[in-house]
């Protein structure tokens, strides 16, 4: 996902030996990082979709299967 100001990305990344990390970007400062996924998204990983709240401070997820929904703190923020 992409914040609405459009600096800020965000996405899953799923490796072949199925650990899950969460990459974010900032665009505008060319500083990105790689975290683990939080526990919280449980075993269905690739079932949820990461966003941004209106002003880029939290990472919005949300999974359509489940219906399910979380917030985390985008980690960008204070680097």
């Amino acid at each position: 996902g992409i914040s609405s100001d459009g600096r800020y990305l965000v996405y899953l990344e799923i490796s072949p030996d199925e650990s899950c990390h969460v990459n974010v970007s900032d665009r505008w400062n060319s500083n990105s990082l790689r975290n683990p996924c939080p526990e919280e998204l449980g075993q269905n990983i690739k079932g949820w979709h990461p966003s941004f709240n209106s002003n880029g401070r939290q990472i919005l997820w949300y999974n359509p299967e489940t219906k399910k929904r979380l917030m985390t703190e985008n980690s960008l923020i204070n680097y």
